[in-house]
């Protein structure tokens, strides 16, 4: 794709259909869990994988049009399920940067950050690594889409392997690669960094030099990986943008009826006017002078005459 191209879809590319099938062929949840998709786009694929793995969803989109397209695939899904709580916010309408929720809440993070191709150094997905991580428990899986050219970027690849474990990387299927040249990294997230050998980082790096250096993502007849039991509880589990929209605090407040309850409406009572107030403290002489100076006497107004 052309660059002008590029900045047209924001850097935005959707995993096709088939290739997130194939990668659920590599998933088992017994436990069942979280999935955070920080880049969620539409939600297809945030949806697919909480459908057929049984997952709790949550995604962060920055693009409007496309947060609130997630949103809807979202509530299809979540309305079908009888233990889903439809009060709970799910997609964020926000930079994930922004985002405010459990540390090592959830045991699946899927991530296919968009491409900046004007970012020639990978910053921009070392910076999603990084400020990703946390929000993953350890042991939990990692998923990471992205073109394969971002392995030869050492920094990227040395935070990788100091702390992920049982990493494993393919390439999109023929029938997909030519037009994306996107890879597939899977990784179990350790307990706590290692100091990742040299000679590792540099074959990694060997794999972004094409097509031939990589094997395929084909599907498995017995999944690889296993996500563990969520160490996260839902009583103390956080899922919040830094910052309140609107929008949604007005749809909250709807729907738990805070602007319906009685305590509410009295404040747009217009005989509310007529309540004796109790001031916090003894009003002294100057005060009471003022409310009688102003036509206020006991909560009356005087009227002249």
């Amino acid at each position: 794709m052309s660059r002008l191209a590029n900045i047209e879809v924001a850097g935005f590319y959707v995993c096709p259909s088939s290739v997130i099938d194939i990668i659920l062929t590599h998933i088992i949840a017994p436990h069942d869990g979280r999935i955070l998709d920080p880049c969620a786009g539409e939600g297809a694929a945030l949806v697919t994988f909480a459908e057929k793995l049984g997952l709790d969803l949550f995604g962060v989109e920055l693009h409007e049009g496309r947060a609130k397209a997630a949103r809807e695939v979202v509530n299809q899904l979540t309305a079908s399920q009888a233990t889903a709580d439809e009060h709970t916010i799910r997609i964020l309408h926000d930079s994930y940067l922004n985002l405010i929720t459990s540390q090592g809440g959830y045991n699946l993070l899927y991530c296919n950050p968009p491409y900046d191709h004007d970012d020639e150094d990978g910053r921009l997905e070392y910076q999603w690594l990084v400020h990703t991580r946390p929000w993953l428990q350890p042991g939990g899986l990692l998923v990471w889409v992205v073109p394969q050219h971002m392995l030869r970027f050492r920094k990227a690849t040395r935070y990788l392997l100091s702390w992920y474990d049982q990493v494993q990387i393919y390439r999109f299927p023929d029938e997909t690669y030519e037009r994306f040249k996107q890879i597939v990294l899977f990784g179990v997230l350790r307990p706590k960094a290692t100091a990742p050998d040299g000679e590792m980082v540099e074959q990694v790096a060997q794999l972004a030099a094409g097509k031939e250096m990589l094997l395929p993502l084909t599907a498995v007849s017995e999944p690889t990986y296993t996500l563990p039991p969520l160490i996260v509880k839902h009583s103390a589990f956080k899922f919040r943008s830094q910052f309140v929209d609107p929008a949604d605090a007005l749809a909250e407040a709807r729907q738990l009826g805070a602007s319906t309850k009685t305590a509410w409406q009295e404040h747009l009572d217009l005989n509310g006017a007529n309540v004796p107030l109790r001031p916090l403290t003894p009003l002294k002489i100057g005060h009471m002078n003022s409310v009688i100076a102003a036509g206020h006497l006991n909560n009356q107004v005087l009227a002249e005459g």
